[in-house]
């Protein structure tokens, strides 16, 4: 079922990673030095308020290797959620070019020029080759009927021009679809959310669930494994841990405008 209350997700996911690219700069807390591999994005977590710190009341360490808990997870979506970011830095990756729109309507006639006076009429020349039939011009008024010519050879047809290019959609209906691996010991879980017919994948992520504490868990991939669907796994260290767990994907699907 889709749940359209979990747009922040996937925004929060995608801002998030977009932080790691940045300018490696100096690290506001005593416990992440200033070449982490995500020192610029705890930095512009706690640039936009998003992180407070794990050690309050002074709260100048980080805790980088430290889990996350659902409340602190909560706290991070609702600070982020309010700070303004979600419109002002998050746009989509551009989804592929739709089908042409429909032609718009014709532009007003101009008004018909003058006729000029008429020429001496010249002595009829010889019949020529019919030639290639041109686009049809404006009704002139009607002149006298002359003597039937001889009718002359149908021209070839003309072919036919090159259709022009599709026109860029636009996103509609944005949304998210999840889809969840089997819960049980094994050591490697995926899974792959797929978007309703006609729309495409945004963005997406991945959670793990467990029924207990597990080993060490590897994110081992997060990515749109077609323009359509969103694919998550992971693996567990510990080959004997008898704790059931699972994956769930998530994909932010939007619809092709016109």
């Amino acid at each position: 079922m889709r749940r359209h209350t979990l747009v922040i997700i996937g925004a929060a996911t995608a801002v998030f990673l977009a932080a790691t690219v940045a300018v490696a700069a100096t690290s506001h807390f005593v416990d992440v030095p200033d070449d982490h591999t995500f020192v610029d994005a705890i930095n512009w977590m706690d640039d936009n308020g998003i992180t407070k710190g794990c050690n309050p009341p002074v709260n100048d360490r980080y805790c980088p290797e430290d889990f996350v808990t659902r409340g602190q997870m909560a706290a991070f979506f609702k600070r982020f959620a309010e700070s303004g970011l979600v419109g002002a830095e998050l746009a989509g990756t551009q989804g592929p070019a739709g089908p042409r729109g429909p032609a718009g309507p014709a532009g007003a006639q101009g008004e018909q020029g003058l006729q000029g006076e008429q020429g001496l009429e010249g002595e009829q020349g010889l019949e020529g080759e019919q030639g290639l039939q041109g686009e049809q011009g404006l009704q002139g008024e009607q002149g006298l009927q002359g003597e039937q010519g001889l009718q002359g050879e149908q021209g070839l047809q003309g072919e036919q021009g090159l259709q022009g290019d599709d026109g860029q959609s636009g996103m509609t209906d944005v949304g998210i679809v999840t889809a969840s691996s089997a819960s049980n010991p094994g050591n490697s879980k995926s899974a792959t959310a797929s978007c309703d017919a006609g729309e495409v994948v945004v963005g997406g992520g991945v959670t793990v669930e467990a029924s207990s504490q597990l080993g060490e868990l590897v994110v081992t991939g997060s990515y749109p494994s077609s323009t359509s669907e969103w694919t998550a796994s992971a693996t567990e260290d510990e080959m004997d841990n008898a704790t059931t767990w699972s994956v769930t994907a998530y994909a932010i699907c939007a619809g092709s405008g016109a």
